[in-house]
Order: structure tokens, then C-alpha cells, then sequence
């Protein structure tokens, strides 16, 4: 069995109706008072990649502090209403699923995910998302939350973790689960539930490969999709990543180069024409484009829904899958 790897990109979590950076901005800018219009000026005058680091910088203690309130109060909204809408079986943000449907496309979607607790190597597999949200851990479903290992937080998810907050300490040491039928599902940029010492536990805007080396768990965390990238056999699932995080990028030029990468498959939105042509306005994109072994140009949902389109875009799922029905069984 291959190295199967995953990377979820923005463009997940983005179907169900999380808010883009610049959407952020504006619902910040709305929940500011006119007392503090100075900051609402320095935010109006900020650009999409650089708004959050500005305003949580601006100004004296007072306004800091007021500005970082705001943008978490923003933040916990967010993700409390997407939460509720999940538990209600309402997935207003997608026209997709339907409430009827939705057990069986969380069903689908743990299936799904389950295809990489298992590797050739005997421990446990690896998820790599780049969202802030909380979506993903609150679609699987309670009985198998067992299986997802936050390393550097308190252990495997448990229930209501997605609406707590997490507080990640600076000196954190992290260990990764390494047993088989587990997974250890890594956050690169943080997460809107987690606080530091100096605030929220994500990182924002451009320069995002020297805000990792100051941020400690999100360094070893780019340490390891260093490593895991670089294996032999890795067989790469990208869902929903625009190939705009240069750091992510360079890591997947090199294990290409080095030929670690066997197979990049690619599930997004767009049509494959639009892809390929986003792809070839730029080099380094170019050349991830010509090591794309398939493209499936549906959503994630698409995927779940359709095993016709399930077993064309991924065949080694089949096996695995077979695997995880029978130990189901005798569980």
C-alpha cells in the first residue's frame, strides 16, 4: 500500500459557505463602533492578504485588545453558526446536500477521509488542511472521532471540541499518533479555536512561511509535511487548494523533483480548461501542473455522492474502503 496523503485547501470548507479572508474583513469592519474609527480607516485601507495583521497591531493596548475582541467575537460567530447548521442537518450553504441527504453524505464523507488512517508503513495517516474553520472536525461523526489525533492539542477529538476554545501553549512538544486506524489531522495555519499568549492561534496574509517559524507547533507542523511529503510512493489528494501558499508550493515542487510524489490527484471546483489555465499563468504552478495524474472537476460533495465518480477519480480507495466495511462489521 502506497502513502496516501491528503490536502485540503480553502476551497472545502468555501463550498459550505465559510467566509472568504476579504468577506472576514468586512464583517470586522461592520462590528467595529465609530469610537474606533481610526482602526475602521486601517482597515479600509489594507489590502485582502494584509487587513488581520494591521489592525491586531494598530494603535495603543486599548485598541489592540478591541480590535482582537472583535475579530474573535467575528470568528466564534462564524463558526458557531456553521456548527449549528451542521447539528440542525441545514446545510443552507450548499445547494448540493439537502437535509435528507446529509447522513448519507457525512457517512460518505468519513468513509472518505477513513481511506487515509491506513499506510504501507504500518502507523497511522495523515490529513493536511490549510482552513482555519472547524467544519472539518465537526462533520465526522461522533463515533468515529476516535480516530482523529490533534497532535499538540489535548488528544483525540472528542465531542463540543469544534466550539471550545483550545489554548496552545508555547512550549508545546508534539507527538503524533502511530497506530494503525488513526489519523492525524494537522492544521498548518491554526485554527479560529485555538489562543495564544498574544491572541489567536492562526496565521494570516502573505509571509506566512516566517509567521510559521515564529508560531512553535505550527513550525513542527511544516516539519512534518516536510517529511510525510517526502516519502516513497506518496500518493497526494489535493481537495480545494488554490496554490497560492508559496511555502506549500516549494514542498511540493522538491518531493516531485525528487520523485516521492507518484501520484497528484486533484479534486476542485473549476472546469478542467479554467484549471489548467490558472495553472500555466504561473512556472512554479506549470510545473505541478504536468506531474497531475487525475483531475476531478466537481466538488467534494460530487465526490461523496457519486461512487461512479468516486472509484473513476480514486481506484486504490476501493480496496481500503472493502477493508474499513468488514472491521466496521465486527466491530
Amino acid at each position: 500500500m502506497n502513502n496516501l496523503i491528503l490536502l485540503i485547501g480553502f476551497g472545502f470548507s468555501a463550498n459550505f459557505g465559510a467566509p472568504l479572508t476579504s468577506e472576514l474583513k468586512v464583517m470586522v469592519f461592520n462590528n467595529l463602533t465609530d469610537k474606533y474609527s481610526d482602526i475602521k480607516h486601517a482597515l479600509l485601507d489594507s489590502d485582502v492578504e494584509e487587513w488581520y495583521e494591521n489592525i491586531s497591531n494598530y494603535g495603543n493596548e486599548n485598541e489592540k485588545k478591541e480590535a482582537t475582541r472583535i475579530i474573535e467575537e467575528v470568528l466564534d460567530k462564524v463558526n458557531v453558526d456553521m456548527i449549528k447548521d451542521i447539528s440542525n442537518k441545514d446545510i443552507k450553504y450548499s445547494s448540493k446536500i439537502c437535509n435528507s441527504e446529509f447522513n448519507n453524505f457525512r457517512r460518505s464523507f468519513n468513509s472518505f477521509i477513513k481511506t487515509f488512517a491506513i499506510n504501507e508503513f504500518g502507523g497511522s495517516g495523515y490529513v493536511f488542511i490549510l482552513n482555519y474553520d472547524c467544519l472539518f472536525e465537526h462533520l465526522f461523526m461522533e463515533k468515529e472521532q476516535g480516530i482523529i489525533y490533534i497532535p499538540g492539542i489535548d488528544g483525540y477529538i472528542v465531542d463540543k471540541y469544534s466550539e471550545n476554545k483550545i489554548k496552545i501553549e508555547e512550549s508545546v512538544s508534539v507527538k503524533y499518533a502511530n497506530k494503525q486506524r488513526a489519523l492525524n489531522f494537522i492544521k498548518m495555519h491554526g485554527s479560529w479555536n485555538w489562543r495564544t499568549h498574544d491572541g489567536l492561534g492562526i496565521i494570516i496574509g502573505k509571509n506566512k512561511d516566517d509567521k510559521i517559524n515564529k508560531f512553535n507547533l505550527l513550525k513542527q507542523y511544516m516539519t512534518k509535511f516536510q517529511e510525510i511529503i517526502h516519502k516513497n510512493n506518496t500518493q497526494l489528494v489535493i481537495v480545494g487548494y488554490s496554490f497560492q501558499d508559496q511555502h506549500i508550493n516549494n514542498v511540493l515542487i522538491e518531493s516531485i523533483h525528487s520523485k516521492n510524489i507518484e501520484k497528484l490527484y486533484i479534486i476542485d471546483a473549476k472546469s478542467f480548461d479554467n484549471f489548467t489555465a490558472y495553472m500555466n499563468e504561473n512556472y512554479v504552478l506549470k510545473c505541478l501542473l504536468k506531474h497531475v495524474s487525475t483531475y476531478c472537476p466537481c466538488t467534494f460533495e460530487e465526490i461523496c455522492f457519486s461512487s461512479n465518480k468516486y472509484s473513476e477519480f480514486f481506484p486504490p480507495t476501493l480496496d481500503v474502503l472493502q477493508y474499513w466495511e468488514s472491521e466496521d462489521k465486527n466491530d
